[in-house]
C-alpha cells in the first residue's frame, strides 16, 4: 500500500482513523493479582484489562472468559467475582481471543482450635494453656491466638486466668484433686481440653504430735505434713475436722480451741492417707 499517496489523497487524519481499526488484542492484565483470604464466603471483584498491540488500552475490548483451575476452592463467575470457598490456592485465569491473564488467590479457613491437655500434680502448681487455631490443612494461623475465648468447667478443681502480657496464652492453677475441662471458643468453632489435677505421691501424713492437752478456753496449733520418706512433699492440701466439737473445735488450718473439758480427736486427712491426734481439754 502507498501510504504517501494515501496521505496526499485523504490526509493525515483518515490514515489515523484506519490504523486505530487495525488495532490487536497484545495482552490481559488481572488485577489485584493476589488476594489472601481467611474466611469461606468472602469475595473480590477481578478487573481485567486490555492492552492492544500498539501498548494502548483497547477501544473496542473483546468478550472475556473467566475460569479457576480450583473451583472447590475459590469459584470465579462470568463477571470476575471470585468466592472463597476451601483452604488452598488457586489461579484464576480471565482469556480473550488468544491472550490470557491471571491473578493468584490464597485461601486459609479457620477449621480447629489446638490445644495441649492437662496435667497438674499438686495443689497450687500453674501451668500455661496455650491454644492456637489452624486451617482446614492444618496449618496454624498465629494471629487468631489472641482473639480465643477460654473458660474451665470446674474453677474449683483448677482456676484460668488470662495473661495480660501475653494474650494468647492463660494460666492454669490447680485447686483440688479431680479432672475438668476447657472449653475454647473462636468464631463458630468449639474445642474441649481435659485438665487432670493429681496429688504428689507421698507416703504418710505426719503430725508434730500424737497428743495435746489444753487448759479451758486454751487454743494450739496442729500441722500435718505429708512425707515422702524424710522429705515433706508440697502440693497436698491437708483438712481437719473434729471427733466432738463441744470439746475442742479445729478449723482449716490446724488452729484448735478448747470448748469445754473432756478428750476428743482431732483427724487430719490428705488424700487417702490420715493421722490424729489426742486431744484432752483440762478442768479449771
Amino acid at each position: 500500500m502507498n501510504y504517501q499517496a494515501l496521505v496526499r489523497g485523504l490526509g493525515l487524519a483518515t490514515l489515523v482513523v484506519m490504523a486505530a481499526g487495525c488495532q490487536k488484542l497484545g495482552s490481559i492484565s488481572v488485577d489485584p493479582k493476589t488476594t489472601r483470604f481467611e474466611a469461606a464466603g468472602k469475595t473480590v471483584q477481578l478487573k481485567a484489562t486490555q492492552t492492544g498491540n500498539d501498548n494502548q488500552p483497547m477501544k473496542k475490548p473483546l468478550p472475556v472468559t473467566w475460569t479457576s483451575d480450583k473451583a472447590d476452592v475459590a469459584s470465579v463467575d462470568a463477571n470476575g467475582m471470585v468466592t472463597a470457598r476451601h483452604t488452598g490456592t488457586a489461579t484464576i485465569t480471565a482469556a480473550a481471543g488468544e491472550q490470557k491473564g491471571t491473578a493468584s488467590v490464597e485461601i486459609h479457613i479457620p477449621a480447629k482450635i489446638v490445644a495441649e491437655d492437662l496435667t497438674l500434680v499438686g495443689v497450687g502448681q500453674s501451668v500455661p494453656f496455650v491454644p492456637g487455631v489452624v486451617d482446614e490443612a492444618g496449618q496454624p494461623m498465629p494471629q487468631f491466638a489472641k482473639n480465643i475465648d477460654a473458660k474451665i468447667e470446674n474453677p474449683a478443681i483448677a482456676s484460668l486466668v488470662a495473661t495480660p502480657d501475653k494474650p494468647e496464652q492463660k494460666m492454669v492453677t490447680a485447686g483440688a484433686p479431680g479432672e475438668t475441662k476447657i472449653t475454647a471458643t473462636f468464631n463458630n468453632i468449639k474445642q474441649d481440653f481435659k485438665v487432670t489435677v493429681k496429688l504428689p505421691d507421698f507416703t504418710e501424713l505426719k503430725v508434730d504430735s500424737a497428743t495435746l492437752d489444753l487448759k479451758p478456753e486454751g487454743d494450739a496449733k496442729i500441722t500435718a505434713t505429708p512425707m515422702a520418706g524424710d522429705k515433706p512433699v508440697i502440693g497436698v492440701p491437708v483438712t481437719y475436722t473434729s471427733s466432738d466439737s463441744t470439746i475442742v473445735t479445729v478449723d482449716a488450718t490446724g488452729g484448735v480451741k478448747a470448748v469445754a473439758p473432756g478428750k476428743a480427736t482431732i483427724e487430719a486427712k490428705a488424700g487417702d492417707k490420715t493421722s490424729t491426734v489426742a486431744v484432752t481439754v483440762k478442768k479449771k
